[in-house]
């Protein structure tokens, strides 16, 4: 049964009771602290007891509201939890730019009706949403217009790393594109049974509310995929499903997923009457939706925030000054978070804690890590984001993937050679691999199944760039840490110099740069701007032998190379004009005459 918290300034009572009386005759648990049946306990005891045992929170909102101080304080502990659904239910005044945190939500009318299709409280699918996120207008509007639109594309994968917002996306889609949809149906694996997860004929069951029977080995053959089709298209109408949580699949159930789907939407496809079948999915790992044999899954990828949304959540609070004081704080509180929606709102709340006052504290290693640790270890380092695989020793397996992932979050870009180089030279990573049996192969495939991985085409691998950054000040806490850590990252790639040819000399001589860079920042910060050109123009000289490029192709190519790098501007944006005189000094090399 869900639990509701109902919170609401004493002048609300009236709505307070409305709601509840409804809420009760859909068969939902409220707690609203005027109910009769209330009467007579500790006040504080018992909001904070209802408190942890919600899982839902409407927030009553008028004018009373935003000046109760019990409103704020029930507000803060809910917002507080990652895994409780929060709404606002307008009953009277006031503004979402007057509603600090609660401004970033959606205002939802009181009327039963609309409250009933918003809340999907007729379903009774006991889903939990994550809180939800903004500054996903234009992804939404690709896939809402594709499917508003006839003859648009049916078929999408939205992915992301953990905690960017896919959950939210697929249930603020529903919403989106349900008036123009005859059906449209959600199903998050993470509620259902495991088994769902590696037999592609019970799931798509319980998707598509057909029947067909499970195979012995886990597969559809032809003639159960036209039944599939047959019973779907028998419904005449347009039907939108969509899949959350499908990372948790199976790799091979993913596989046999994805073709069945799509055979199916090639079955069906747009007919004359209108009828139409579409189906998005929302995924850590984009890799199991690439079919081209058997069909396209459109990608939506979801990234990191950008300074210009926390600055619009911040101005919601009206706690700064002025536009400089907004302006300071969005990039303090982008900075500590990466723009990762879920850590941000970490950091949001402690900073609203603070009064939005001394946030340079947030630079502090304590605070810092106070915030960041649980979001790392809990989210980002949790098993199902390391080990997206079945049949193995999860516990050993992401402790080993971890260690890897300590090694390589120091390099930009990485491949085998990487493993294998630190694997030589770290004792404990080289006994955790030989003690559970893996080969560098095996620890590859490994590392590049893991939700935190992009997925590239070609032989290097990355880290998704902001929590490869998270990850780094996670592992590495001194500058002491950062310089030895970038010295090691130096060595291993002049170990390159003579190896590297054609595309890769120049790639390689670019992180060297990076490298070289980041220990000065950690090592001696001060002396960087009379150091950092001199060094860059002798790393041109030591790597301009490759016999692929030519010494004006070579400039071409690190000169448009370097002005694309943000993470390079960025580490230099403190020292005015040291950029452009490090890619001077570099051209400069280059293009003397050797002869």
């Amino acid at each position: 049964m869900k639990r509701v918290f109902l919170s609401y300034a004493k002048e609300d009572v009236e709505a307070a009771e409305q709601l509840a009386t409804w809420l009760r005759e859909k068969d939902v648990e409220v707690f609203w602290w005027q109910d009769p049946a209330q009467r007579g306990g500790r006040i504080r005891g018992v909001l904070e007891e209802q408190l942890r045992i919600a899982d839902h929170f409407f927030a009553l909102m008028s004018e009373h509201y935003l000046a109760s101080r019990w409103c704020q304080l029930e507000c803060d502990v809910a917002i507080g939890r990652d895994d409780m659904v929060i709404k606002v239910i307008q009953v009277g005044g006031g503004e979402p730019s007057q509603a600090g945190f609660l401004g970033i939500y959606d205002w939802l009318s009181p009327d039963h009706r609309k409250l009933s299709a918003a809340l999907d409280f007729d379903s009774g699918n006991g889903r939990r949403e994550p809180p939800p996120f903004q500054n996903r207008d234009d992804e939404l509007a690709q896939v809402k217009n594709a499917l508003r639109t006839s003859g648009g594309q049916d078929l999408w994968v939205v992915f992301s790393p953990p905690r960017m917002g896919k959950s939210w996306f697929l249930q603020r889609l529903r919403t989106e594109v349900e008036s123009s949809w005859e059906q449209v149906k959600v199903l998050d694996l993470r509620q259902e049974p495991a088994d769902l997860r590696i037999d592609p004929a019970r799931l798509l069951n319980a998707l598509l509310g057909v029947t067909v029977e499970p195979s012995a080995d886990r597969t559809l053959t032809q003639e159960a995929r036209l039944d599939i089709a047959r019973q779907v298209r028998k419904r005449r109408r347009t039907q939108l499903y969509l899949l959350d949580s499908a990372d948790l699949l199976d790799r091979s159930c993913a596989a046999e997923l994805r073709s069945a789907l799509f055979q199916v939407h090639r079955m069906i496809g747009p007919t004359t009457n209108g009828d139409r079948f579409g189906v998005v999915v929302g995924t850590r790992r984009h890799s199991d939706w690439r079919g081209v044999t058997n069909g396209r899954f459109e990608p939506v990828a979801l990234s990191e925030f950008t300074v210009s949304t926390v600055r619009k959540t911040i101005e919601g609070y009206g706690r700064t000054r002025n536009d400089d004081e907004a302006a300071a704080c969005a990039t303090l509180l982008h900075g500590t978070s990466e723009g990762l929606p879920a850590l941000l709102t970490s950091w949001l709340m402690w900073a609203k804690d603070k009064d939005f006052l001394g946030l340079t504290e947030a630079e502090c290693a304590r605070h810092f890590h106070e915030v960041v640790d649980p979001y790392v270890k809990n989210d980002l380092l949790a098993v199902e984001s390391l080990v997206p695989a079945y049949g193995v020793d999860l516990a050993r397996t992401s402790t080993i993937i971890e260690h890897a992932l300590r090694v390589l979050v120091v390099y930009r870009v990485f491949t085998r050679s990487h493993l294998n180089s630190r694997l030589e030279t770290d004792e404990q990573f080289g006994r955790e691999i030989r003690q559970a049996g893996w080969s560098v192969d095996g620890l590859w495939e490994a590392v590049s199944n893991t939700s935190l991985i992009e997925q590239n085409t070609d032989l290097w691998r990355c880290v998704n760039p902001p929590i490869r950054r998270l990850l780094y000040r996670y592992y590495y806490r001194t500058d002491g840490d950062r310089a030895t850590a970038n010295a090691d990252a130096q060595r291993f790639y002049r170990g390159w110099i003579e190896k590297a040819a054609g595309l890769e000399q120049p790639k390689v001589m670019l992180e060297c740069l990076w490298h070289e860079t980041s220990r000065l920042l950690a090592e001696r910060p001060h002396s960087l701007g009379d150091t950092l050109p001199g060094l860059a123009a002798q790393l041109a000289s030591e790597f301009i032998t490759s016999t692929m490029y030519g010494r004006a192709e070579m400039g071409q190519f690190l000169e448009a190379t370097l002005r694309d790098d943000t993470e390079l501007l960025h580490a230099l944006s403190g020292y005015e004009g040291l950029h452009d005189q490090v890619l001077a000094s570099i051209i400069a090399s280059i293009s003397e005459d050797r002869s």
